[in-house]
């Protein structure tokens, strides 16, 4: 289900995931009781789905349609905020009858060719839903309007298919691959709508009951919000900044300043390396404190005056530096 709005008028919008059969429904008013209300007739016309799946706009959040959908046995499934992806179905079928709408003179003669035009898997919405093709404005055989055995075993596997090597294509462009999970009180940052800090509370849940794996519920500064996995960052820190973190934490628990003052300075203790400023004598007291170089950097290279004269010299990782030859004149 979804909500849109053409040429200043709002509509309802349901899709069937299966049978791709689209039931567009003028709305006088956007609230949850018109909605109810018209989500009523369709399903008396089709049966009760099973799952219902919409965004979290007001009308499809409100009480009255988690009373609707209680009353009439079916699960309802909302998206996550800011994540038209997750209603992806309906956000096609809204593009689809936009374009059908745009072109068309007559718009019930347009929703009637495209429920009887056969899709990619080779069958139609009509024969999908109805198990019989709709008779158009196009001449067709009397024979071909009879209901006729649907070969649902191939439609599945061509549309199973299909769907697999369009999520291919999407992951080739966009870069997609599978995000892992987040754990519980584990600290974030929230990418939409805009960088924020959170830390994580838990999957979102519905009121079925039914755990989303790729939608969570964070605690922000500004309250609980609930965000999918693809707007979620992870804030620890890498392996180098956690050794300078510690790093940081040790130099303050260091040798106190008065027992460094009691030594002697030209023979400082061995856990202590005394600080000097470049030209001085090492015995500066501004300068006495321990300074030590951080873990993750390389230490300074230090080559004897043997090893300066040699022609070549070899790197701690193995590879060898020969130096240019220089014209001599």
């Amino acid at each position: 289900m979804d909500l849109f709005e053409w040429k200043g008028h709002d509509y309802l919008l349901i899709v069937d995931y299966f049978s791709r059969w689209i039931e567009i429904v003028l709305l006088r008013k956007t609230t949850s009781s018109t909605v109810v209300e018209h989500s009523k007739s369709i399903f008396a016309k089709y049966g009760i789905p099973e799952i219902v799946i919409s965004d979290n706009g007001p009308q499809f959040a409100s009480c009255e349609f988690a009373n609707f959908a209680e009353t009439y046995g079916f699960e309802h499934k909302t998206s996550s905020p800011k994540h038209p992806q997750g209603n992806g179905e309906a956000e096609r079928a809204v593009q689809t009858v936009k374009n059908l709408l745009r072109k068309a003179d007559d718009p019930h003669i347009a929703i009637l060719n495209y429920r009887a035009t056969p899709l990619k898997q080779g069958q139609s919405p009509a024969e999908l839903l109805q198990g019989r093709q709709l008779r158009t404005k196009l001449p067709s055989l009397p024979s071909q309007l009879k209901p006729q055995g649907r070969k649902l075993k191939q439609f599945r596997s061509v549309d199973k298919h299909m769907k697999n090597q369009q999520k291919n294509y999407f992951d080739r462009r966009h870069g997609g691959k599978r995000l892992q999970n987040f754990e519980r009180n584990e600290t974030v940052w929230i990418t939409e709508p805009k960088l924020e800090k959170a830390s994580i509370l838990k999957p979102y849940q519905s009121r079925g009951g039914d755990v989303h794996e790729r939608s969570y519920l964070v605690d922000t500064p500004r309250g609980m919000k609930r965000r999918n996995r693809s707007h979620l960052r992870r804030r620890s820190l890498g392996p180098c900044d956690e050794r300078k973190s510690t790093h940081v934490a040790t130099s303050l628990i260091s040798t106190p300043r008065d027992r460094l003052s009691q030594t002697d300075d030209r023979h400082p203790p061995d856990n202590a390396v005394i600080g000097t400023k470049s030209g001085g004598n090492g015995n500066n007291k501004s300068s006495s404190l321990p300074v030590t170089a951080p873990r993750c950097a390389s230490p300074p290279m230090q080559h004897t005056h043997s090893e300066q004269t040699q022609t070549h010299y070899t790197t701690r990782s193995g590879r060898e530096i020969k130096p240019p030859q220089k014209l001599t004149l």
